[in-house]
């Protein structure tokens, strides 16, 4: 009996010991399987979240609705358009028919005001108050939209009681070029060229160190139209001039017999003082870049588009910009044009859509996207381009210089539409023929075709 009570409790230890060991096996791998475990758990609630959040963005859109939006981009600007917009359908939940005439843009415009049939949003490429105002929504309430924006830009798309009809996303800025090198070996500061007088006493001593004072592309009637658009304001038109003359312009009493010959007559004066590059008929629009970057001459009136085209030709060549000095006591002032504007039809229906738009454009990062498909100035603050030089140097000069005026290209603001191309007629006949004849024959031009254009208004 005592044997068989020993070998019962030898067997009972061993399996005891038995399932002990099992145990400890067990414990050993445990470990390892939870982790795994985890990980894998981890993904799953990853996928599962991701899918939950593509879900509630597909059916809970930001906005959603569609709108019709016109604008003047073509060919492989419009298709880098495109992505831009399919980003901001993607975001806000809004279809957009993008509607794109492309050369034929004024008069598709004029047509469809014509007929109140408007799309829901449009660019305004410079007209936003002076030929949209009365069919768009006032901005001005819109504070958000309002405190994205570079304060240069509300001397141009404000009216008379400060409301402002666009999201400026980008701005095109004129004034006046010049190679610093030239400037500094004629003892030249270009922070002190505020009044008429001084750029022309800085033009005389470039002459006096043989540099070219001024360069015009004169074979390009751009050019030609573009300084006539620069000096006429200085004289006339500009906050402070010598010969206020802005208000009988948009009336219809200006006396080109008399007005008219002033600035023509400056121009004249200039190139029989031998201010002018003497190829001033020929010279093309490459040319007159090239002489700034290569500091062949001291200065350039119009775009500051120049001053990127002149370092593409001249590379890291040292050019800026100021802003066009005043004939009178007034402020030198930068020519501001729309860039990429978008404006909102007042009897839209889909405000929401349409304002979606507007602030998605006024954000610092799509600014610099559509300020690098065409090229301008960016009017969002915040937002940067690659190539930014031109605009570092025209930051540059708002910091260097406590009074800056702002204000409209000037045919967009004080002639009829259509002037451009007599602009640059006038010009070049006055650059050809300097004397009184050609004065008269440039203004007859300009008088002739500015009251056709009013009476067709």
């Amino acid at each position: 009996m005592k044997k068989i009570l020993a070998l019962l409790l030898a067997a009972l230890m061993v399996l005891s010991l038995a399932a002990c060991g099992g145990n400890g096996g067990n414990e050993s791998k445990a470990p390892e399987t939870t982790k795994a475990t985890e990980k894998e758990t981890e993904k799953e609630t990853e996928k599962q979240t991701e899918k939950e959040t593509e879900k509630e963005t597909e059916s809970e859109p930001v906005t959603g609705g569609s709108i019709e939006m016109e604008v003047t981009f073509a060919d492989e600007n419009l298709e880098k358009f495109r992505a831009i917009v399919a980003d901001f359908e993607k975001e806000s939940g809004v279809t957009v028919d993008i509607v794109a005439p492309g050369n034929d843009y004024e008069t598709a415009m004029k047509t469809r005001m014509g007929g109140n049939d408007l799309p829901d949003v449009w660019m305004t490429h410079g007209w936003s108050v002076i030929r949209y105002s009365e069919y768009l929504l006032p901005l001005t309430g819109y504070t958000d939209i309002k405190d994205a924006m570079d304060d240069s830009v509300f001397g141009v798309i404000n009216n008379d009681k400060g409301d402002f009809f666009c999201a400026c996303v980008t701005e095109s800025v004129s004034g006046l070029m010049y190679n610093a090198d030239t400037l500094a070996d004629c003892g030249i500061d270009p922070y002190d060229l505020g009044t008429l007088d001084k750029l022309e006493a800085a033009m005389a001593k470039a002459k006096e160190k043989g540099y070219i004072p001024l360069y015009i592309g004169g074979s390009v009637s751009g050019n030609n139209a573009g300084f006539l658009g620069s000096l006429m304001p200085s004289m006339q038109t500009d906050e402070g001039c010598a010969n206020p003359q802005g208000d009988n312009l948009r009336a219809g009493t200006y006396d080109w017999d008399k007005d008219g010959v002033e600035v023509l007559s400056k121009l004249a004066e200039w190139v029989k003082n031998g201010w002018v590059n003497d190829n001033v008929l020929t010279a093309t629009t490459e040319e007159m870049q090239t002489a700034l970057g290569e500091g062949k001459c001291a200065f350039v009136f119009r775009g500051a588009n120049n001053i990127t085209m002149a370092r593409n030709y001249v590379p890291d060549c040292n050019v800026s910009i100021v802003p066009i000095p005043n004939s009178g006591t007034g402020a030198p002032t930068y020519k501001i044009g729309e860039g990429c504007t978008f404006a909102i039809w007042k009897d839209t229906q889909n405000l929401e859509g349409a304002l979606a738009w507007l602030r998605f454009t006024c954000r610092p990062e799509i600014c610099s996207r559509i300020a690098a498909i065409e090229g301008n100035i960016p009017s969002i603050k915040g937002a940067e381009v690659e190539d930014n030089y031109a605009i570092d140097q025209f930051h540059l000069s708002q910091e260097k210089l406590a009074n800056i005026s702002y204000d409209n290209v000037f045919d967009r603001k004080y002639f009829p539409s259509g002037m451009w191309g007599t602009m640059g007629n006038a010009v070049a006949t006055v650059l050809d023929d300097p004397t009184e004849t050609g004065i008269q024959a440039a203004k007859d031009e300009l008088k002739e075709q500015y009251f056709l254009l009013l009476e067709q208004q």
